[in-house]
């Protein structure tokens, strides 16, 4: 809906005052849950994070970091980049959503397709959809800036440094069952306290994931700590798979 137009419509005056009624409802609810579990400390500590400036800066040039891609040879990644970096700042400048400038999956095709000029763009589905002659022309520019950088300055993808063995894969697998244990205990959903890219970085022995972070690790990263040092066994039990200190 635009809620720039006025006046307001009555449907929209109904929306906004249910959309308040219900809220305080809900809140009154989810505060009394949190404050039987104790769990104030865990509300705390995320809303200073919401709180912390820093998390909403955003480097157009690193914007590329954010996507989702499988190619990781230097030369995409530069123009993966440039595409990305120069969505970001358009974005910006029109004050819209990125997602409004080009679809994270379009400015992944048009890396992977290298558009040379404008008839190669408009072969990239999706990706005249929102772009006028000007913008397009623009991106175009980026991306010949982009191809004309020396490789030396090509980007990296630095997740690349240690994959997983198969032995690990079985760990990850592990990890994760002891995960929905945990939360399934705690009553708070495992996609909020870690996911499996978190549990990898564990089992490569990494301690910067989340999960080994404030409430996140009482609840799960303190008995994965445990369970990768050999504290805890896994064993099954009564027809049941458990997990139990050595």
């Amino acid at each position: 809906t635009d809620w720039e137009q006025r006046p307001l419509t009555t449907r929209q005056l109904n929306y906004a005052i249910a959309d308040v009624t219900h809220l305080r409802q809900i809140y009154e609810h989810l505060h009394g849950h949190i404050v039987k579990r104790e769990r104030q400390s865990w509300i705390a500590e995320e809303l200073a994070k919401l709180n912390e400036v820093s998390q909403y800066h955003v480097e157009p040039d690193e914007i590329w970091r954010r996507l989702k891609y499988k190619n990781r040879s230097p030369a995409y990644l530069n123009i993966l980049r440039a595409a990305a970096a120069w969505r970001e700042r358009t974005a910006q400048l029109k004050n819209i959503p990125r997602g409004r400038m080009l679809k994270d999956e379009v400015v992944v095709q048009i890396a992977s397709m290298n558009p040379h000029n404008m008839d190669e763009l408009a072969e990239v589905r999706g990706a005249m959809r929102h772009l006028n002659v000007d913008n397009a022309q623009s991106l175009m520019d980026a991306l010949e800036k982009a191809r004309a950088t020396p490789k030396e300055d090509y980007p990296r993808d630095e997740k690349k440094r240690r994959q997983l063995e198969p032995e690990q894969e079985g760990l990850v697998d592990v990890l994760k069952m002891l995960l929905k244990m945990q939360c399934d205990q705690h009553e708070v959903a495992s996609k909020l306290v870690a996911n499996k890219e978190d549990i990898a970085a564990l089992v490569l022995g990494r301690t910067d994931a989340p999960c080994m972070q404030g409430w996140r690790h009482s609840v799960f990263g303190e008995k994965a700590e445990r369970f990768l040092s050999g504290a805890l066994l896994l064993k099954a039990q009564n027809g049941t798979i458990c997990f139990e200190e050595r």
